[in-house]
């Protein structure tokens, strides 16, 4: 503003104070300071307008960049502080929505039905909720003597049926038969005679039959029969409950004649066969006074799998190591390549279902393995093999 005595302007403090008597301005005209231009500045954001202090040309760079550092930081301040009043409100609302989300699902999960077996009636709901709570329980009866019984009647019916149709045969082959036609034609009218035709249609029924029956039969015989303890298992549950009436449950003892609908590991079941059962054994779904003991199948196949593992690097790394740090004689080198393959051979016969052909062509691929590595040896620099 002008001064009433002079009637120049009166340069503003550079603390920003304005004088608001008359004595602060005698001071000011007495002592007068740098003056400077203020200028608002104003942000593109929301919250309203930032007064920032712009220097003169004649203030130095350090200053003037001080200023702008301080306008910039307050604009980036207020626009993370906004931002993240957003995301808190969208987190909020989210936090919510999946509250609800699994509330709901856990309602759903209530449903979930996982029934003791002693829940369902005693007689035959308890006996197949006892055999499907496991998969090794799921064994039964083949009937392999009844199949077999079925068969050789069939066989024998179709073959008498058979031999009928081949003297029908001859008889209309022969000179003069009124019959004759039967063997050049398949069409049939009212009248004719109808022998043939109706033991046809006989014979093709027994032979659907017997080919039904013989083709099922053979596909429960490659299922093979169900291991040992997984028999015993159901038996001893009868035995203890006997859910059944007199004679409804003598099935049981036909040991030979069950099947399994699920497929045994051998090397789970030798497990369980040992001592090493009790490390494998689940607790939780195991009571004190329950009959049955349940076993872990994570575990077991965590110990199969590594297990494997060993064994299938044992047999390739330890004759390396033998070659390597034993004298090489004749009768070292020998005894530990036979050894070798014969464990080998071993191990693919009883853990796996290979054939014969299999093992053969896996144990020369071994063999191979050990005569390559063999002869890297020998032909090592200063490596001699003594007698």
């Amino acid at each position: 503003m002008p001064s009433e005595e002079t009637g120049f302007p009166v340069p503003i403090a550079a603390s920003s104070s304005y004088a608001t008597n008359y004595n602060k301005a005698e001071r000011a005209l007495q002592n007068p300071q740098p003056a400077i231009c203020r200028a608002s500045l104003r942000s593109s954001c929301s919250n309203g307008a930032y007064a920032a202090e712009v220097p003169p040309e004649t203030m130095s760079y350090t200053d003037r960049m001080r200023s702008i550092f301080r306008f910039l930081s307050a604009v980036t301040m207020t626009y993370i502080s906004h931002l993240s009043g957003k995301i808190s409100t969208h987190y909020a609302s989210n936090g919510t929505e999946n509250e609800q989300q699994e509330d709901s699902i856990k309602v759903l999960y209530k449903k979930f039905k996982n029934e003791p077996i002693d829940s369902y009636p005693p007689g035959w709901p308890q006996l197949a909720a006892f055999m499907h709570s496991e998969d090794n329980f799921a064994i039964f009866r083949r009937f392999g003597l009844v199949h077999c019984r079925v068969l050789v009647q069939l066989q024998a019916e179709i073959q008498l049926l058979e031999k009928k149709l081949s003297a029908l045969d001859q008889s209309d082959a022969s000179p003069g038969s009124p019959n004759a036609w039967r063997l050049q034609t398949s069409e049939f009218k009212e009248g004719w005679d109808a022998e043939k035709k109706d033991l046809v249609a006989e014979l093709l029924d027994k032979l659907l039959n017997y080919d039904a029956l013989l083709l099922n039969d053979q596909k429960l015989r490659e299922l093979g029969n169900a291991p040992r303890k997984d028999h015993l298992s159901v038996f001893h549950w009868i035995m203890a409950r006997k859910p059944l009436g007199k004679n409804q449950y003598d099935w049981i003892y036909s040991l030979d004649d069950f099947i399994s609908l699920s497929k045994p590991d051998p090397f789970k079941s030798s497990v369980l066969a040992s001592c090493l059962k009790w490390f494998f054994k689940n607790r939780d779904k195991t009571s004190k006074n329950s009959i049955v003991e349940r076993y872990s199948d994570t575990k077991l196949s965590v110990f199969a799998k590594m297990s494997t593992i060993l064994l299938a690097v044992g047999i390739l790394i330890i004759p390396v190591f033998i070659f390597l740090w034993f004298p090489k004689t004749q009768a070292c080198i020998s005894a530990t390549v036979l050894i070798s393959v014969l464990v080998f051979s071993t191990l693919i016969s009883l853990f796996t279902k290979a054939r014969a052909q299999e093992v053969l062509v896996g144990t020369a691929a071994y063999c191979a393995v050990l005569v390559a590595f063999l002869g890297n040896i020998v032909s090592i620099p200063g490596e001699n093999i003594s007698t």
